[in-house]
């Protein structure tokens, strides 16, 4: 399937879409907006209060968790001013380590929440080819994408990426290319799975990607980064159940 091919599937299948699912994670949802993936669909947005997310980490610390991560859809909402004051809050009442993954923003948004106490910053660059990035998220580039995982390390966050593997159009050059990509930028987290089509989005025709290819890249990238940390996603238990088991097996731990 070529990009070509893709873009039809995504205007044919944009017409079609219904509400989306929620989704369960452990982790604290800010709010949900979209990505350049999932763009074109109708959701219900939705924001925690910064009370209740404040209440949410004084929570996970009574039950002896120590990190927590902070996770939102690009939603506008969260400001450099209204993020820094919530980092800030959850510091002060719990000492918790905190992650960030609030997508792409300006240098002055991530210099702030460093500087307000955020330890750790996920932004998947998602595919390292430029014309499959561009038709996943329409309005987006993958130069700016990366220029904004070189400030996060600049910044001297602790910084998490990764890829898909499977997604429509997508060769096994992408994939190598994902991987020098890894190996290039020297992630600290490296997040790997597969493409999963939600039925409800504009690549709900496109398939599913495939777990042995993801365990596939899983494991080289394992040799080639040798120290990052590569956790055994969810997603990679989603297609079968024996998934993340096998994702550990491939010492997707250093």
């Amino acid at each position: 399937m070529n990009v070509e091919e893709l873009k039809k599937i995504r205007e044919k299948t944009q017409r079609e879409m219904d509400l989306r699912n929620g989704e369960k994670a452990i982790k604290v949802v800010v709010g949900m907006g979209t990505c350049g993936i999932a763009a074109g669909h109708r959701l219900v947005r939705y924001r925690m209060s910064t009370a209740e997310i404040v209440q949410a980490a004084k929570k996970a610390r009574s039950q002896g968790l120590q990190t927590i991560v902070l996770q939102s859809g690009e939603d506008p909402w969260f400001t450099r001013d209204r993020l820094s004051d919530l980092i800030r809050d959850i510091k002060e009442q719990t000492n918790l380590s905190i992650t960030l993954a609030v997508g792409e923003r300006r240098y002055a948004d991530y210099y702030a929440w460093k500087k307000a106490g955020a330890d750790r910053y996920l932004l998947k660059h998602e595919t390292a080819s430029t014309d499959l990035f561009k038709t996943l998220r329409p309005g987006h580039k993958l130069a700016k994408r990366l220029k904004a995982l070189r400030w996060l390390q600049e910044l001297e966050y602790e910084v998490g990426s990764g890829n898909m593997v499977g997604l429509p159009g997508q060769t096994d050059e992408d994939l190598a290319a994902d991987i020098q990509l890894f190996r290039e930028l020297d992630f600290d987290i490296i997040g790997i799975g597969p493409f999963i089509a939600h039925p409800q989005t504009p690549l709900a025709a496109a398939g599913n990607g495939e777990l042995e290819k993801a365990l596939k890249v899983l494991a080289i990238t394992r040799i080639i980064t040798k120290d990052a940390n590569l956790p055994a996603t969810t997603a990679m238990g989603v297609l079968k159940s024996e998934g993340q088991r096998k994702a550990l097996l491939v010492f997707s731990f250093p």
